[in-house]
């Protein structure tokens, strides 16, 4: 009996090991600070397919901390990060837009909404995580590559006269693929099936 529960263990410890061997998180990120006031806009380039160059860049004063790259394959999931501060959070508020390109620089836009800082419980900080629903998944992924806009809100209404910090800006894709052993998984299922096979010899 201890032998058969020690092949059934090694067996699910196999499989667990196989379907997570190309689970991949590609993140692209930038971070540091920049001040944002009425009317201003920052744009954020992103390139998760290859190395970012020259062409994929930033208007803003954060600098590109991780450069992902190699999410050829499907996308199953993705987020967006953005991590905002006021120091007037009762006035203050910034509008969010994320844009898939393709080969033209043309594609699609998608409005994220317009966020008000005093609409969080979190005092002076605005911290978004927006998760890609699936027709974005589809975008993004057949595309690799985009760009996202911070607007302050527009000083045309002065009562919000906004001012606040950029923080962090941040893009991650999980791509998932066809669950394939490493080396370390074959051979714990060669030494699982020889320990079946002389198992089964001596039970004869």
């Amino acid at each position: 009996m201890k032998n058969i529960i020690s092949v059934i263990c090694m067996v699910i410890t196999m499989a667990a090991a196989a379907s997570t061997a190309n689970a991949t998180s590609i993140i692209e990120e930038y971070t540091g600070s920049q001040v944002a006031t009425g009317g201003d806009v920052f744009r954020f380039e992103f390139d998760l397919w290859y190395q970012n160059d020259n062409s994929i860049k930033t208007n803003s004063s954060l600098i590109l901390t991780q450069d992902g790259e190699g999410a050829f394959g499907a996308w199953d999931s993705a987020f967006l990060f953005v991590d905002l501060y006021s120091n007037d959070p009762d006035k203050d508020k910034a509008k969010i837009i994320l844009e898939a390109y393709d080969d033209t620089q043309s594609g699609t836009v998608y409005n994220l909404g317009t966020y008000f800082f005093s609409n969080n419980n979190l005092g002076n900080t605005l911290n978004l995580a927006y998760q890609f629903d699936s027709t974005m998944l589809d975008d993004f992924d057949d595309l690799g590559w985009g760009k996202i806009k911070i607007r302050a809100y527009d000083p045309a209404n002065q009562k919000y006269m906004s001012n606040f910090n950029i923080t962090r800006v941040a893009i991650e894709a999980n791509v998932g693929g066809e669950p394939v052993p490493e080396p370390t998984t074959l051979m714990l299922m060669s030494t699982g099936l020889a320990g079946l096979v002389g198992w089964r010899r001596r039970r004869r």
